[in-house]
């Protein structure tokens, strides 16, 4: 998780070095049209300054608060403290449910795991094994649940050119992830940034990440068809059918567990 957080950190700064040319691209399409961030004015300062700006000041106190994923991303998209606060709060607030929620199913796994132990018929246990597979999985779709309520939340709180950097970096992030095996050129990664821009601005206008889905699956296709060449294509396509068997035989083993589990 940490690793993960670092790099969306580092896709922001990088998004945000290279946003003067991106965004001449996005108005070229008519998508998207922005100004080059403000520069900031205590980069200039020396190390051996040593009383920090206002500025500096309210950098270092966000960077000491729990922000969740947005920690790593906070210099990047220039999160103000106010921001910042109420950031906080919703993540201690989604925190406190996954601690609540933990605890609950916990204290009911240790009743049926006692239950079986003590169960003397294989029917009994098998039953009890069943519950206790369905009650974790129960606890995941929840805690996923709570997960997603929360980005729509920080969302509304961004201005759009952060949330607009912010899908920028999650949409690069997944599509670098889509590609692993073909080799971009830079002015291919240029490109995929361009185009993650882009669909990225339609993304902050709908103020909802739920959409981020279903704009991952079109935005892998766009750069499939626009930025690969005939070859990398090929090799991309060889990947997902890898990929989707992989998928299926885990699955498939993972079926087979469960009945042997589940066998009296």
């Amino acid at each position: 998780m940490t690793n993960m957080r670092l790099l969306l950190g580092a896709i922001v700064v990088a998004c945000m070095v290279s946003w003067p040319s991106l965004s001449a691209t996005a108005e070229d399409s008519g998508e998207l049209k922005d100004t080059s961030p403000a520069t900031d004015e205590t980069e200039d300062r020396t190390p051996a300054d040593k009383e920090l700006s206002p500025k500096e000041k309210e950098q270092e106190q966000i960077k000491n608060m729990d922000l969740g994923d947005m920690n790593a991303m906070a210099k990047g998209l220039r999160i103000t403290l106010k921001q910042a606060k109420k950031i906080q709060v919703l993540v201690q607030k989604e925190q406190d449910s996954i601690r609540k929620l933990e605890r609950t199913v916990s204290k009911r796994r240790q009743q049926l795991a006692r239950s079986r132990e003590k169960a003397r018929k294989k029917s009994a246990q098998t039953r009890l094994q069943k519950s206790l597979d369905q009650l974790d999985k129960s606890m995941e779709k929840q805690q996923d649940r709570l997960k997603a309520t929360l980005a729509p939340k920080i969302m509304v709180l961004l201005t759009k050119k952060q949330r607009t950097m912010w899908n920028t970096a999650k949409l690069y992030e997944a599509m670098l992830e889509e590609f692993p095996s073909v080799s971009l050129t830079p002015a291919q990664e240029k490109k995929i940034k361009a185009i993650c821009l882009q669909t990225a601005g339609k993304i902050a206008r709908a103020l909802d990440v739920r959409y981020v889905p279903t704009y991952k699956v079109s935005t892998a296709k766009r750069i499939s068809l626009k930025v690969l060449t005939k070859k990398q294509r090929k090799t991309y396509r060889e990947q997902k059918r890898e990929k989707r068997k992989r998928e299926k035989e885990d699955d498939k083993k993972r079926d087979e567990r469960r009945e042997r589990r589940q066998r009296p």
